[in-house]
């Protein structure tokens, strides 16, 4: 059983949509819950130059047929590729040769992976990163390629309820562009330094990806509100309020260990924009570090709903060019 890999291009289009479209066989998602045929469309638009900048799809075949594929994020600024998701064929193999459906499940991913791996190094990325299901089969595969968590993430959502109008929190007000340095501070004050070297803040903060290659067909702009420091200068919280038109609607949302008090309202300031849109459930992501965030969620009615854990593969270390030899003993020991 070989399993070789190559970038897609416009000529793979019709092996994608004949395998995961049109084919009969059954076919899983390994890394997201996103319908197969979404992530079809996704690899279709990825695998056209130049559409889409800095995301790519990868395919795998075996024995002259596709047999999975792989779509990523490539952040030359951040130096990180995020895998978005992983397809499979499920098919049924030559049981004679000692081969089964999750070996041969196994060998796909774990192909693509290190060809990723291969070439994110070799273009000077410095890690990849994946959220994977806690409860994932695939987890082991993610772990035996050095995958390792950095932080866990539950997901928490609240179905759609009548809301009034909430109180005014103190200090509340847009954000604008010149914001953007005091919430990248106020994400590394509240973010583990572990966190850190596996997640995505500029993306995040920026205004980020869309999940979703045709995004802004399924959600309007986002929304992004910050509350300034009453002690020193900077933020002491940023929320982003993202309405969408099926689905769920998000709130994503950073606050100040000193400022507390003010997650539940601000929580609720965001539960009554989205009231003015599609009547859907609402969702919010919390770290295990966020003590503060978990109590205002629970305390507002959302329910944990799923776990997810962000894994990361750490290929490079940054240290300063004349740093001591000792210094980077240290760093990778």
């Amino acid at each position: 059983m070989t399993v070789t890999v190559f970038r897609l291009r416009p000529w793979h289009i019709r092996a994608l949509i004949g395998t995961f479209v049109l084919g009969p066989k059954s076919c899983r998602s390994v890394v997201g819950g996103e319908g197969l045929r979404a992530l079809c469309l996704r690899a279709l638009a990825y695998a056209i130059p130049c559409l889409i900048q800095g995301k790519r799809a990868y395919g795998a075949w075996m024995a002259g047929q596709l047999v999975g594929f792989l779509l990523v994020e490539c952040q030359a600024k951040s130096r990180r590729v995020r895998v978005l998701d992983l397809a499979v064929v499920d098919r049924s193999f030559d049981r004679d040769q000692g081969l089964n459906n999750m070996s041969c499940v196994k060998a796909i991913c774990e192909t693509l992976l290190m060809r990723l791996s291969d070439v994110a190094a070799r273009d000077g990325f410095i890690s990849l990163f994946v959220r994977v299901a806690i409860d994932s089969p695939f987890v082991p595969i993610f772990q035996g390629l050095g995958f390792v968590v950095a932080v866990r993430e539950d997901v928490y959502v609240r179905n759609p309820r009548p809301m009034s109008v909430p109180h005014l929190v103190e200090g509340l007000r847009s954000r604008e562009a010149a914001d953007f340095w005091d919430v990248s501070q106020l994400y590394r004050a509240v973010t583990p330094a572990a966190v850190q070297l596996a997640d995505f803040p500029d993306a995040k903060l920026s205004g980020g990806f869309q999940g979703h290659v045709f995004g802004s067909l399924l959600s309007t702009r986002p929304r992004e509100f910050v509350i300034g420091s009453s002690e020193a200068c900077g933020v002491d919280a940023w929320v982003r309020v993202t309405a969408a038109n099926h689905g769920r609607h998000t709130i994503s949302l950073m606050i100040h260990p000193r400022n507390a008090s003010s997650a539940s309202p601000l929580i609720r300031y965001a539960l009554w924009r989205l009231t003015q849109g599609a009547s859907i459930p609402t969702e919010i992501t919390v770290r295990s570090h966020d003590d503060v965030l978990r109590r205002a969620v629970e305390f507002e009615g959302f329910k944990l709903t799923d776990t997810r854990e962000l894994m990361v593969h750490q290929m490079a270390v940054r240290v300063h060019a004349e740093s001591p030899a000792h210094v980077f003993d240290r760093v990778t020991s």
